[in-house]
């Protein structure tokens, strides 16, 4: 199995169309016939086996404002596995791969929204459902204007010096 991050414009013809396939095998009611749920990532950590990609991971690099103060964040979307290979510690690897990469480049936190937080748990993320979060709110290709709640489901692992704290988390965009 090989292992590697992409930047989004890169995909070839055949990364797109397996990304396409496990995202909708894995999250079926929210891909159909695309790659991205709301807005299109910034790279791609890629599992791929015999020419066929079984596992992904999407990020967003963003810089996001908690408690006023500036982070960069490793943003963590839509992590999945194609179905005859879960349980097989791909999700685990393609994780270490973006901390990997996020510690090199010296980011703040990663950052990520799970409705079954234990493959994060056993990663070292932990739960931060106490913060207030501001979002843009986006569907169907259409801004719809601001989001402001405190979503139970926000995980993040810190990687640089910087400790999480509770309050108000400004995502500077849209939500994961």
């Amino acid at each position: 199995m090989n292992i590697y991050i992409k930047p989004e414009y890169e995909l070839n013809s055949d990364e797109i169309n397996g990304i396409k396939k496990i995202l909708s095998e894995c999250f079926f009611k929210y891909y159909v016939n695309r790659e991205y749920f709301k807005q299109v990532a910034h790279h791609r950590i890629l599992a791929e086996e015999n020419g066929k990609i079984i596992g992904q991971l999407a990020l967003d690099y963003r810089m996001m404002s908690l408690n006023k103060k500036a982070i960069k964040v490793w943003g963590i979307l839509d992590v999945c596995v194609s179905p005859e290979k879960q349980g097989n510690g791909i999700a685990t690897q393609l994780l270490k791969k973006a901390e990997e990469i996020a510690r090199k480049h010296k980011l703040d936190f990663m950052l990520l929204f799970a409705d079954d937080p234990s493959l994060y748990e056993n990663n070292g993320f932990i739960k931060c459902g106490k913060n207030n979060i501001k979002w843009l709110k986006i569907d169907k290709h259409e801004m719809l204007g601001l989001g402001e709640e405190v979503i139970s489901e926000l995980m993040i692992k810190e990687i640089g010096d910087m400790e999480w704290e509770t309050g108000e988390l400004d995502m500077l965009g849209y939500l994961y």
